[in-house]
């Protein structure tokens, strides 16, 4: 998920009864020299941790994102990492 570097994270939607969740972010294309909008769908959610301290400052910037056994992280520039399992 290097590619997401520096994206914007827009908005994190979650369906209590679906146990889904949505990311929504938008990201440069070089290629078109325009911004996308992504959305990610996540199912089967189990638990999602959402820290909002900005220790390094309020960014909604995107510094990487990971998919590790299942478990899917969003390191934000501002120190904060959301976590999706």
């Amino acid at each position: 998920f290097k590619q997401f570097h520096d994206s914007l994270l827009r908005n994190i939607s979650i369906n209590w009864n679906a146990h889904t969740c949505s990311i929504l972010i938008s990201k440069y294309s070089e290629k078109s020299e325009k911004t996308e909008d992504i959305t990610i769908f996540i199912e089967n959610i189990k638990l999602i941790n959402i820290p909002h301290y900005a220790d390094w400052g309020e960014t909604e910037s995107i510094l990487e994102m990971n998919i590790v056994n299942e478990k899917m992280s969003i390191e934000m520039q501002s120190g904060d990492i959301i976590t999706i399992e």
